[in-house]
């Protein structure tokens, strides 16, 4: 893996495909072994979420309904807003159902604390969270996601399935910034 650079900025390496592979089969297994007789709802949140969420799923062994959600809190930037925008929304029941929320990163929680917050309203059975990466020193608080790819420093990162304003996404990789200041 090489360095990128995408948009105004440079990127290095930070997780090769090979790991996130490796650890998308554990993770697949755990929730295997959780969801195998449970009727759950698999509940990607896009957009980042759906290069990790379609291989974790096809990995796992349990056969989730799938429902998708798009919700925004980044913008463009590198910094969440604070508010989140729902694009793509929940049923308006989840009654019975065991809703797995996978994201592609967590870090100050508060998207994924709003969505679990609908989710519980909405009376699902229970409400998990598998995130591909967790940053645990950005975390403020509520319930960490359960299931835990990678736990990575507070660093902008991009690649598979995460984008800088839009680029990105396609890398096998996960990369994170160099130059914190951009480039003209």
């Amino acid at each position: 893996m090489e360095n990128v650079f995408l948009s105004d900025r440079w990127f290095e390496p930070c997780l090769s495909p090979a790991a996130i592979h490796c650890r998308i089969l554990e993770l697949a297994h755990e929730l295997s072994l959780a969801y195998q007789d449970k009727p759950c709802l698999a509940v990607p949140v896009l957009q980042g979420a759906f290069l990790f969420a379609s291989d974790l799923l096809r990995e796992c062994t349990f056969l989730p309904d799938i429902h998708f959600i798009r919700v925004s809190s980044y913008g463009a930037g590198m910094t969440s807003k604070g508010t989140l925008a729902w694009l793509l929304e929940l049923p308006p029941s989840l009654e019975g159902k065991h809703v797995l929320l996978i994201e592609d990163i967590v870090d100050t929680g508060l998207t994924i604390a709003q969505v679990r917050e609908v989710c519980e309203a909405r009376n699902a059975a229970s409400v998990k969270v598998a995130a591909l990466l967790f940053k645990s020193g950005s975390f403020q608080g509520g319930q960490p996601p359960e299931y835990v790819g990678f736990d990575i420093p507070n660093d902008f990162v991009v690649g598979y399935g995460l984008d800088y304003a839009g680029l990105g996404r396609n890398l096998k990789g996960i990369y994170r910034v160099v130059d914190e200041e951009p480039r003209s």
